[in-house]
C-alpha cells in the first residue's frame, strides 16, 4: 500500500531473527525515523532562521502533511525522498573515511539529491538541513561536508544503538588513522579539487608489512627453526616408545625380581623394567608427552602466524623458546639431587631388538627423511598462514581493508557504493 508500519518493521524484525539469527532492530529504527522526520519538519518550519529558506519550509510542511495523514507509517515517498539519499553514508560507517568516498568518486550529488528533485522540491533532504544549517542556506557544496554531517548526526539517529556500537568497535580494532591530502579531478557539481585520504594502521600494516616478500621469508625461517628446534622431542618420543614397547615382550618375564636392575659402584644397569610398569608409563607418561608434544608444535606454528609485525614475531620466537625449556627448570628445581645422581648413572636401557620396529624409527630418523619432513611443515604452515579461508593473512587482510577502508575487489560496501574499488585503484595515485 505504499506505507511502512510499525507492525510490519517488528514483523520483519522476527523473521530475519527466526531465519537467519540476525536481531535487527527494525522497530527501533521505524520509531526513530518516524519521530525524527516529524520533529526535523517541524524545527524547520518553526525556526527563524530556516523558514526564510521557502524550499526547506515548502519540502517541510509537504512532509509532516504527509507523515501525519499517515497515521504512524511512513510513506514510501518521503522514505525515498528523506532516508534513502542517506543509504550510501550510512554504509561507510566512519566520518574519517568521507575523503575516500570522495576521492574515489563512491559519493555522486546527484545521486543524494535526485530523490528529493523527484518529489517536485530543490534541496537536500529535511535531516541534512535541520542538522546544517548554515549561512549557505544548507546548500549542497561539498560532498564529503555531507558525508561527514550524515555519519556523525543523521544515520546515529535514523538507526538503533547497534550502529553507534558497531563504529566504536571499528575505530577500536582500526587503529590510528593517516590524513593525507590528495588532488583530484574538479568534481563540476561542487566545485571539489581536493579530499583528506586517510590510512588506517590495521589495513596498512597487511599492505606494507604482512603481505610483502621480506616478512613472508621471516617467518618461513622462523618456522623452520621451530619445526628443527621440535625434532629433539620427536626423537626423544619415538626412541622412548621403541624402549617401552620393546620392554613388554616376555622374554625376560621369568627372572627373579632381584636381577631387573644391577647396581654397581659407578653404574646402574636396568635388564628389565616390569609389564605393568612399562604399561602405566606409557599410559600416564609418554602418550600425554606424545600428545602435548604434537599440541606445542601446532599452536606454536599458529601462535607464530598470528604476528602481524617483525617485532611481533621475534617476540612470539623468543616466548616459544621459553616455553619449551619449562621440562628443564622444572627437573631442576624439583628432582633431589640423588635421583639426579641416579639417572646421571644409569647405563642406556637395551630393550629386545624388535626389526620391524627399528627399521620403522631408523627411516623416520634418516637425515632425508627429518629434512622433507621439516620442509612439508613449514610449507603447509605458509599455506595455512596466508590460504586458509577466513582466517589466512589474505582473507584477513581483505577483511581489514574492507571494515576500516570500505575497499578491495570482495568488500560488499565498495561494491555497493560503486565507484572504484579502493584509492590504489584511482587513475593517477601516487603512494
Amino acid at each position: 500500500d505504499g506505507l511502512w508500519s510499525y507492525k510490519e518493521a517488528l514483523g520483519l524484525q522476527k523473521y530475519y531473527r527466526s531465519w537467519y539469527g540476525q536481531d535487527i532492530q527494525l522497530g527501533t529504527i521505524h520509531r526513530n525515523i518516524h519521530q525524527l522526520l516529524i520533529q526535523y519538519a517541524t524545527d524547520i518550519i518553526n525556526s527563524g532562521m530556516i523558514s526564510a529558506n521557502r524550499n526547506a519550509t515548502r519540502q517541510a510542511r509537504a512532509v509532516l502533511r504527509s507523515l501525519l495523514a499517515a497515521n504512524g507509517t511512513i510513506p514510501r515517498d518521503v522514505f525515498a525522498s528523506q532516508v534513502e539519499p542517506f543509504y550510501d553514508m550510512c554504509l561507510i560507517m566512519q566520518d574519517t573515511l568521507c575523503g575516500n568516498a570522495v576521492y574515489r568518486q563512491a559519493l555522486d550529488l546527484n545521486r543524494f539529491l535526485d530523490p528529493v528533485r523527484r518529489q517536485g522540491f530543490d534541496g537536500a533532504p529535511l535531516a541534512f538541513v535541520a542538522n546544517d544549517y548554515d549561512d549557505k542556506g544548507a546548500r549542497v557544496t561539498n560532498m564529503e561536508h555531507v558525508c561527514e554531517v550524515s555519519l556523525r548526526e543523521v544515520c546515529p539517529k535514523f538507526l538503533s544503538n547497534d550502529f553507534v556500537a558497531v563504529q566504536a568497535s571499528i575505530r577500536q580494532h582500526c587503529g590510528q588513522a593517516e590524513v593525507t591530502t590528495m588532488r583530484m579531478r574538479v568534481d563540476n557539481s561542487t566545485g571539489e579539487q581536493t579530499a583528506l585520504i586517510v590510512d588506517y594502521e590495521a589495513a596498512q600494516v597487511f599492505r606494507s608489512t604482512v603481505l610483502v616478500l621480506p616478512y613472508m621469508s621471516f617467518l618461513t625461517l622462523i618456522l623452520l627453526l621451530w619445526a628443527i628446534s621440535m625434532l629433539e622431542e620427536l626423537h626423544a618420543v619415538l626412541i622412548w616408545w621403541r624402549v617401552l614397547t620393546g620392554f613388554l615382550s616376555p622374554r625376560l618375564d621369568g627372572l627373579p625380581p632381584v636381577e631387573y636392575v644391577i647396581c654397581g659402584e659407578d653404574a646402574i644397569d636396568i635388564q628389565q623394567v616390569p609389564r605393568w610398569h612399562c604399561l602405566s608409563t606409557l599410559l600416564l607418561n609418554l602418550l600425554p608427552r606424545t600428545l602435548i608434544g604434537l599440541a606445542t608444535t601446532w599452536m606454536g606454528m599458529v601462535f607464530l602466524m598470528s604476528a602481524t609485525s617483525y617485532g611481533d614475531l621475534i617476540m612470539n620466537s623468543l616466548a616459544l623458546t621459553f616455553l619449551i625449556t619449562i621440562d628443564e627448570m622444572v627437573y631442576a628445581a624439583f628432582v633431589p639431587s640423588q635421583r639426579k645422581e641416579w639417572i646421571d648413572k644409569c647405563k642406556p636401557l637395551n630393550p629386545p631388538r624388535n626389526a620391524r620396529f627399528d627399521r620403522a624409527i631408523g627411516c623416520i630418523l634418516n637425515e632425508l627423511t627429518l629434512f622433507l619432513m621439516v620442509c612439508a611443515f613449514v610449507l603447509c604452515a605458509m599455506l595455512i598462514a596466508y590460504k586458509k579461508p577466513i582466517y589466512g593473512n589474505e582473507d584477513r587482510a581483505d577483511l581489514i581493508t574492507c571494515i576500516c577502508e570500505f575497499a578491495g575487489p570482495k568488500c560488499f560496501t565498495a561494491w555497493a557504493l560503486g565507484g572504484y574499488e579502493s584509492v590504489l585503484a584511482v587513475p593517477g595515485y601516487e603512494e
